[in-house]
């Protein structure tokens, strides 16, 4: 069931399953299994869901008070951030969990075939990846069941009936950069989208870059050993900077199969959540991005560190913002540097 939720919907519930570079053969692609993400605030959370229970489902105190208590304390003990990462055989995981089929596990979320699996996979904590594996095989059924249906659900809840006015004009501007981010990104930007405007923006990010090489060739870090100077150089030397402007994604085919009702939120949304995920023909190449990553990369620079590329957000770039050609090269300088840190 988790990983049909993760295959239709994107659902992320226990294990989180992701393809990306290969963390040390970038021409290659890997499977990664991590944690679910942890929950921020767990006593908020718990309010959040007795609240809905109790109004919206019409759940007895002593229900209300059995099931969030439940679901929080299934919060608290998934709330693990990993600390490390390992790679391992698919063979080799079979074998430290007999009762955990990786293989079909992995190939119904991402919807391939068993043979069509890379042979090595990357756990990120293989402790905490254990102790999810017990957590899931020793607690009831039923608790299992409420909290994977609570995870589903929570994507479709909204009750705009108590929301003045202002706060439900807030909410769906925030759904809409939920859902729509990459396109919404994407039109922004094109507003005030000019070339030379993102030429002058590589030539200094190559100048830093130059600054930096030179540094390392010329022995301005002495406390580097001579291996770490050469893997630094060869990092440095191969480092993009992307500005996050979406256009390789070809959005009237994108949204093509999309059907969007005036009146019905929740197939609405659900609509979405297919649609993220069958726009990813091979999801061994590239996986659909989860709906919080988008959210990140639309005010936030990221380093991809399997990528060894720097994306700077299109928010960001906005004029008189951070950024504009009329600025002073010291300015831009100091901003770059401070997006790119």
């Amino acid at each position: 069931m988790v990983a049909e939720l993760k295959q239709l919907y994107g659902k992320s519930i226990f294990l989180s399953v992701d393809v990306k570079k290969d963390y040390f053969n970038h021409t290659l692609t890997s499977v990664y299994i991590s944690p679910q993400d942890p929950v921020e605030n767990l006593e908020e959370r718990q309010e959040e869901i007795a609240w809905y229970l109790s109004k919206i489902f019409y759940l007895s105190p002593d229900k209300v008070a059995d099931i969030s208590s439940t679901i929080a304390q299934l919060d608290t003990e998934l709330s693990l951030e990993p600390v490390d990462m390992d790679g391992e055989e698919e063979n080799h995981l079979h074998e430290k969990y007999p009762r955990f089929d990786v293989k079909s596990f992995l190939a119904t979320a991402l919807n391939v075939t068993t043979s069509e699996l890379p042979e090595h996979i990357y756990i990120y904590d293989e402790g905490t990846f254990s102790n999810i594996l017990q957590l899931v095989e020793t607690t009831d059924e039923d608790i299992l069941r409420d909290y994977m249906l609570w995870q589903l659900m929570e994507e479709y809840l909204v009750v705009t009936s108590t929301m003045k006015p202002a706060d439900r004009e807030e909410f769906c501007t925030e759904q809409a950069k939920k859902y729509f981010g990459e396109y919404i990104d994407h039109v922004v930007y094109g507003e005030y989208r000019l070339d030379t405007y993102e030429q002058e923006l590589v030539e200094l990010w190559q100048q830093i870059r130059s600054s930096f090489r030179k540094a390392l060739e010329t022995n301005s870090y002495p406390w580097m050993t001579e291996p770490v100077k050469t893997e630094a150089l060869n990092k440095l030397n191969n480092m993009k900077l992307r500005i996050n402007s979406y256009d390789h994604i070809d959005f009237p085919k994108y949204f093509q199969s999309l059907e969007i009702q005036s009146h019905n939120y929740v197939e609405n949304i659900q609509n979405i959540l297919l649609n993220r995920q069958i726009q990813v023909t091979n999801k061994l190449q590239a996986a659909a991005e989860s709906l919080d990553t988008t959210q990140l990369f639309s005010f936030t620079p990221v380093y991809i560190s399997s990528q060894n590329t720097i994306i700077i957000p299109v928010s960001l770039l906005q004029p008189f913002y951070f950024w504009h050609p009329v600025y002073p090269k010291t300015i831009k300088f100091a901003t770059l540097g401070t997006l790119v840190e």
